[in-house]
């Protein structure tokens, strides 16, 4: 009777081993699958940038014989795109800068004094995640012209800050609202300011939101292309996603210094992520609403 058992048993084993290892086979296929379509197109970018001209339209297809770094080179400086990078790169740092600014304060306001309404008003303020950023598109051009600021940096600041609030005010909100109240307390019967409570204590104990709140922004901010074709016309003023269009024109698609550009283009983005990944992956784990 036990050795019937036992057969039975090693029978279902060996069985419930086979379908495990079937199902590791197929798990495994599909994630190299997926890997494969969305590396391939990558590899593909990265080796146009290391051939010619000639090399990439007669096979677009092949790897580099020879890699050709002057491709970069070419693409930064004859193609203008050193303007269009610091261009970026200026236009997202100081829009980043007024966000973190108004929304931490605003954050702070909310969690740590007596604002009549206070928690109705955040909800409000958060609520701004229904209204997508193209929604908002023409009235803000409406705006911009009357006041005269299109084809200026301004323009695409202003219309990113405004759009970009709610979720920077959301994160950084609940970032604060997760610390003891206690720590502000005690600073107070100290005789500590307001302001000082702000920087020295929630700043320093919330420094991952704020993090997080840069690199999702950044990346964002970074490749929006909308309002960065439409507010600004002049091409010495354009950013990277708009420049890329024109710099395509430009070359008459040089498809080997438009592939150059593409990287270069990407590069900031990928660079900032991992540089403060940890700071992201804290700051999105952290904190109750």
């Amino acid at each position: 009777m036990n050795g019937k058992f036992d057969s039975v048993t090693g029978l279902y084993k060996g069985v419930a081993d086979v379908i495990d290892t079937f199902r590791r086979f197929f798990a495994t296929l599909f994630v190299v699958t997926v890997l494969a379509l969305i590396l391939y197109p990558l590899v593909i970018l990265v080796s146009a940038s290391f051939r010619t001209a000639d090399a990439v339209v007669q096979d677009p297809l092949a790897l580099p014989n020879t890699i050709h770094f002057n491709n970069f080179v070419q693409a930064w400086t004859e193609g203008g795109f050193q303007h269009y990078f610091m261009n970026s790169a200026l236009i997202v740092s100081i829009t980043l800068l007024i966000l973190l600014v108004i929304s931490s304060l605003a954050a702070y306001a909310m969690v740590e004094l007596d604002v009549p309404g206070g928690r109705l008003l955040a909800m409000s303020v958060i609520a701004g995640f229904m209204v997508p950023a193209q929604a908002l598109f023409i009235p803000n051009f409406s705006i911009m012209n009357q006041i005269g600021l299109l084809d200026t940096p301004w323009s695409l600041i202003l219309a990113y800050v405004g759009f970009s609030i709610p979720f920077t005010f959301f994160l950084i909100y609940q970032s604060f609202n997760s610390l003891p109240k206690g720590y502000a307390d005690a600073a107070r019967v100290e005789g500590v300011s307001e302001l000082t409570i702000f920087t020295r204590i929630y700043v320093p104990l919330t420094l991952p939101s704020m993090m997080a709140v840069v690199v999702v922004q950044f990346v964002w901010l970074w490749n929006e292309f909308l309002y960065s074709l439409t507010f600004i016309t002049s091409d010495a003023k354009r950013t990277v996603p708009a420049g890329l269009m024109q710099f395509n024109t430009f070359l008459q698609v040089e498809w080997n210094l438009y592939s150059a550009a593409i990287i270069l283009a990407v590069l900031p983005a990928i660079v900032i992520f991992y540089l403060f990944q940890n700071y992201f992956i804290e700051g999105f784990t952290r904190g109750r609403l």
